[in-house]
């Protein structure tokens, strides 16, 4: 609710700090409170209303893709990280759906430049490995990936870069991109 208040606090001053010139069309705005980027939002959309994102869950040790709903206020790429976290629905739950992202793991940040984002995580993620560790790679990965300003993803425990495992056992330093856990993907 704080986020909400001050995201809305944000608009508002930037909306009366600024000129706003005729434009051709709309633009969207990036959002700061106290140097802390919040994202973009949308004004195709409009603030506060729901854009259907693109999130990976479990089923039989595969990855499946499940769209959900998130708010255009705030950071987009956050919301999926944190929803991938958070894992499935009751319903899905039910219906067979796990993460491998354990959910006592918390997002310490997250920064995309150039189209490579780093996911900084806290220690409760780097507890697991083996199958669980590349499966819950492959959902953040694959998630975050789903989003068009992001091609590759690095990741961070605790603000230090790790090296993270592959499908095939290899364990690489650069950034990773959707086609490295593609051969997770349910079909």
């Amino acid at each position: 609710m704080s986020r909400l208040l001050a995201v809305m606090l944000a608009l508002s001053i930037a909306a009366t700090g600024c000129a706003i010139g005729p434009e051709s069309r709309a633009r969207a705005i990036e959002v700061s409170v106290d140097g802390a980027d919040l994202g973009e939002v949308d004004p195709e959309i409009g603030a506060g209303e729901s854009v259907a994102v693109s999130s990976y869950v479990v089923r039989d040790n595969r990855l499946l893709h499940v769209t959900r709903e998130v708010s255009n206020l705030g950071n987009v790429a956050v919301a999926v990280v944190e929803m991938t976290i958070a894992g499935p629905t009751p319903a899905e739950q039910r219906s067979g759906l796990w993460s491998a992202v354990p959910t006592a793991t918390n997002l310490a940040g997250l920064d995309v430049v150039d189209g490579v984002a780093t996911i900084d995580l806290s220690a409760e993620f780097a507890l697991i490995g083996g199958l669980d560790e590349v499966l819950a790679l492959g959902q953040l990965v694959l998630s975050l990936t789903a989003l068009t300003d992001v091609r590759a993803v690095t990741f961070e425990i605790g603000g230090t870069r790790v090296s993270v495992p592959l499908p095939d056992g290899a364990l690489v330093a650069r950034p990773v991109n959707p086609e490295d856990y593609s051969e997770l993907l349910d079909r």
